[in-house]
């Protein structure tokens, strides 16, 4: 079932999921970040919010590997961070992932 809520400037439902995920940056310049775990909360057709400790700034590039209990692998997946979640939002720390591979 899709969350809704009318204050929100999405075109396209988001759903509740619960998958865990290991992520790590990908900045344009210095190294690869470190390996972080997490997350995801809810996902959209061109997105997700990813909840974690760790955070990246906006507009850092992010490679993900996803564990799905239907799939023998990780799911890979690439985007960047949209926008960044407060520790104190009942959301929880995290941070909207613009996808660049569609889920």
């Amino acid at each position: 079932m899709p969350l809704n809520d009318a204050s929100e400037r999405r075109t396209t439902p988001r759903y509740p999921v619960d998958l865990p995920v290991r992520f790590w940056s990908e900045p344009v310049e210095g190294p690869i970040g470190i390996d972080s775990i997490g997350h995801i909360a809810d996902v959209s057709w061109g997105g997700l919010f990813l909840r974690s400790q760790t955070v990246e700034a906006v507009g850092t590039p992010v490679s993900l590997l996803v564990t799905m209990s239907q799939r023998d692998r990780p799911v890979p997946l690439r985007g960047h961070v949209a926008w960044i979640c407060p520790t104190t939002s009942p959301k929880g720390p995290g941070m909207g992932i613009r996808l660049i591979t569609p889920l």
